[in-house]
């Protein structure tokens, strides 16, 4: 084993949603534990079980995850029901034995201290070397499940919720940002923006998430026999994400003449509204959506178009704002020519007019104009084809990503033993 196995790690991963259609990132990285000798355990809310990824199956990762309501009386049937089974007896028993670190603990609430009595089997999973929270909601409840098990815990802040999600309370968030011994963030916008909700900058490191380039191979493309230049967008259908700025500049494009045609590839509740507007343009043959694709039918998308669109919007309530975009490396890495909007962390992680291109958001004419004149420079295509390519190894490869984290486990790991 080399200086960065993950030999003898088990990381017990705490995440809203898995398997999710919108976090693909997430299996990437549990995938990396597993090749690198670690070993994986979850806890999860729900799970997207409509369409589950190839690789969630191939690594065996859906057998390693238990699924933790937030309902109390779901919680104490399933105390109730562990009980009844020799090993969760004996769970609940080590829990208990743990529960006096909850019990010491100044984060928590006396009510969160009796509540997580609900919770006492799964204080007493054993082998954990780890406790890594995805998601602040989840990872706050399940705070006392980290501080009974005395591990180091690592956080990742992905942003805060879209409008209409209730975000975690600020006293919340000290106690789960105080319980952690490394924050990790994708871009320094992601880190300025939890700076300014309260966060030690003192426990930040940035590390993007990373992309598996076997995944996404590169091929040039150009237009065929005067066809129609391909978009595609990839996002869920909110309105954060902008795709009725992206659907207006369609229509500018159609009628200007120009030959273009838009992919929507997402899930979420404002596919209807979007469809409806659509057709409200004319645009029934020229916008075309999909949902709950699977892996492969989403890559097939990524090899058949030209240009990548991500519009995303700037928040105006202090809700969500895109901190990176994983589906932009997708794209750049795939050799699409990727166009999106400056807002959040986008700008850190596009080579603006080398590698990509920036514009304004919830501008229509300035993203039309910035589609028009990739149509207008099809002889440039290759430079900036290969460019996006090379940005992606360099920056977001999980050969490199991966790197950073295992350093950061493994640091964690060396210098356990001390209690919080």
């Amino acid at each position: 084993m080399g200086s960065d196995s993950l030999s003898s790690v088990t990381v017990l991963t705490i995440t809203a949603r898995f398997p999710s259609l919108v976090q693909p990132w997430l299996v990437t990285q549990l995938i990396e534990i597993q090749r690198s000798g670690g070993e994986n355990r979850l806890f999860a809310g729900t799970a997207d079980t409509e369409v589950i990824p190839e690789n969630v199956r191939k690594y065996g990762l859906d057998s390693k995850c238990e699924y933790i309501s937030i309902s109390r009386i779901q919680r104490l049937a399933a105390l109730l029901k562990a009980t009844l089974s020799i090993s969760g007896f004996r769970a609940v028993a080590r829990g208990l034995r743990r529960y006096a670190r909850v019990l010491k603990s100044k984060d928590l609430s006396f009510g969160e201290k009796m509540s997580s009595l609900l919770i006492l089997q799964h204080m007493g999973i054993n082998g954990i070397s780890i406790v890594h929270s995805q998601s602040e909601m989840m990872g706050s409840r399940l705070l006392p499940i980290a501080i009974a098990l005395d591990v180091p815990m690592v956080v990742t802040f992905h942003g805060l919720p879209p409008e209409g999600v209730r975000p975690i309370s600020a006293r919340r968030r000290r106690a789960y940002t105080n319980v952690a011994d490394v924050i990790l963030l994708n871009t320094e916008f992601a880190k300025q923006q939890y700076i300014s909700l309260g966060a030690p900058a003192k426990k930040i490191t940035i590390v993007p998430q990373g992309l598996r380039l076997d995944d996404f191979p590169f091929t040039e493309r150009s237009i065929n026999n005067g066809g129609p230049v391909e978009l595609l967008s990839v996002g869920r259908f909110h309105p954060d994400k902008g795709q009725r700025y992206t659907i207006a500049a369609i229509k500018t494009l159609i009628d200007q003449g120009r030959n273009v045609r838009l992919h929507l590839v997402g899930n979420g509740p404002n596919r209807p509204m979007l469809e409806e507007y659509a057709e409200d343009l004319g645009l029934q043959d020229f916008v075309l959506f999909y949902s709950r694709l699977t892996d492969d039918e989403l890559r097939g998308l990524y090899r058949k178009v030209h240009v990548f669109v991500l519009a995303s919007l700037k928040s105006k309530n202090q809700f969500h704002e895109e901190t990176q975009g994983v589906v932009l490396q997708e794209a750049q890495a795939s050799g699409l020519i990727t166009i999106a909007t400056a807002t959040g962390g986008i700008p850190e992680c596009i080579d603006d007019g080398r590698a990509g291109f920036l514009v304004n958001d919830r501008s229509s004419d300035e993203l039309a104009d910035k589609i028009a004149f990739v149509m207008d420079h099809v002889d440039q295509w290759p430079q900036w084809q290969e460019a996006g390519r090379e940005w992606v190894e360099t920056k977001f490869s999980v050969d490199v990503i991966s790197k950073k984290v295992r350093a950061v486990y493994l640091n964690l790991v060396a210098s356990a033993g001390r209690g919080h």
